[in-house]
This record gives C-alpha cells, sequence and structure tokens, in this order.
C-alpha cells in the first residue's frame, strides 16, 4: 500500500492509502483526534513466578507489544484469549480494535530428585520429599501406612485349660488374641479310670501307694509302680 498526498481545494493536503494497483483503499472507520477511542490491554500470567508485559491504554489501530519472561523451570505454552490461543510467540504485536485480557501459560519443567524418605509403619504413614535442582521448588507425597500381616496360631483348648487363636504382625510384632474356647471336660471312654487327653485324671482308677514312699496316678501308675518293686527288691537283697 501506498500514501499519497492530495491537494484539495482550500489547498490543504489529503492522504490516501493506495494499493498495488493504484485503488484507493476505503479505511474502516475515521476519527478526528480528539475521537480516536482508547482501549485497554490487560496481561496476565497463570503462575507467580514468571513476569509478562505490555498491557496499558492504546488507541484504535494502535500496534501493542506484550511480552512474556519464564523462569528457569518454565516453559513458555502460548498467549490466551479466555480459552483461545492467539500467539506462541513470547512477543506478540497486534492491533488494538478493542479492549483485550491476554493471559500467558507457562508449563512447569522443573527437575526434581527425591531428597527425603520416610517409610511408613502399619498404621503411621511415611512420606517422601522432593527438591527441583534448578530452583529449589519442593513438594512432598505421603505414602499410605502398609498394613499389619498376621500370622495365625492356634492353642487348642484342653481339658484343663481354654483354647484360643493367636494374631501377631509380622512386620511391627503388633498382637492380640480371638475365638477363645473353653476347656474341655475330662473324658475316660476306654474305661481306664483316667482321662482319655493325657492330662493324667484319675477319674475312678483304683489308687496304690508305692514302694518308695510316693503316690503315683495316671495311665502308667501300675506300670511304675511295678518297677519300684522290682528295683526296691534287689536293693534289699544285695545289702
Amino acid at each position: 500500500a501506498l500514501l499519497e498526498e492530495l491537494p484539495d481545494n482550500e489547498s490543504q493536503s489529503v492522504f490516501v492509502i493506495t494499493d498495488d494497483e493504484q485503488e484507493v483503499i476505503e479505511p474502516d472507520d475515521i476519527y478526528t483526534d480528539s475521537e480516536i477511542p482508547e482501549y485497554y490491554v490487560t496481561v496476565n500470567t497463570d503462575q507467580d513466578r514468571s513476569d509478562v508485559l505490555g498491557g496499558g491504554t492504546y488507541m484504535r489501530g494502535e500496534f501493542a507489544q506484550v511480552q512474556a519472561f519464564p523462569d528457569s523451570c518454565s516453559t513458555f505454552v502460548g498467549w490466551f484469549e479466555g480459552d483461545e490461543c492467539v500467539s506462541e510467540d513470547l512477543d506478540y504485536r497486534f492491533s488494538v480494535k478493542n479492549d483485550i485480557e491476554l493471559t500467558a501459560v507457562f508449563a512447569d519443567s522443573h527437575e526434581y530428585a527425591e531428597t527425603e524418605r520416610e517409610e511408613p509403619t502399619c498404621t503411621e504413614k511415611g512420606y517422601v520429599t522432593y527438591v527441583c535442582s534448578r530452583c529449589d521448588d519442593t513438594y512432598t507425597e505421603d505414602i499410605d501406612p502398609r498394613g499389619h500381616i498376621y500370622a495365625i496360631r492356634i492353642t487348642p483348648a484342653t481339658c484343663t485349660s481354654s483354647g484360643f487363636t493367636t494374631c501377631t504382625c509380622t512386620l511391627c510384632g503388633d498382637t492380640f488374641t480371638k475365638d477363645p474356647v473353653p476347656a474341655l471336660s475330662h473324658v475316660d471312654a476306654d474305661g481306664d479310670g483316667y482321662c482319655d487327653y493325657g492330662c493324667g485324671a484319675n477319674m475312678g482308677a483304683p489308687q496304690s501307694n508305692c514302694v518308695c514312699g510316693e503316690f503315683h496316678g495316671g495311665p502308667f501308675a501300675s506300670i511304675i509302680i511295678f518297677f519300684h518293686r522290682i528295683v526296691y527288691f534287689f536293693k534289699n537283697l544285695f545289702k
């Protein structure tokens, strides 16, 4: 386009814009100096650590330049008007035609490394701390408690003691008992006069005193007494 100066009837200069073929390009709007509207360009950033410049008041048709300055751990994505990306350039120039609000959008580019770890227990959370090697930004992630892992041991009831189940955590040693079973009653199903469970309880068997001076009970009492009689016989024989 060319800007040409044409004289008018009052000897004043009149400027027109022509294209390459010398055709006059008609303006969209015509304003006097006092009528040219002003618009406001607002610039924002979606993160605090990066800067933007270029906001302010501009006349209609004036070119505005907005600039984005990402920090060391940010990558510039683009200038957005609402949800629309209008430019991916750090320096964006445009003709101002109305009030406009632009947001510089950045993506994080941290380089995190683990610096501290606390392992969880069966009931307490653990955590891992990460620090960016470029800007010292840090964050912490929780690790859920690992939970108990119990080993089960069953103690059966006898005729003299109750039974129960013992649960012991293989990780931390926490323990508890459950499922109690009452003590069993003595049983003499074979009729020998002693409890069948091997506890030695006399349930009607004849009682005898041994030559050793002690009382022996239980299912083997007669054998023990007989053995002691033999021992005492030979001890007396060779006195």
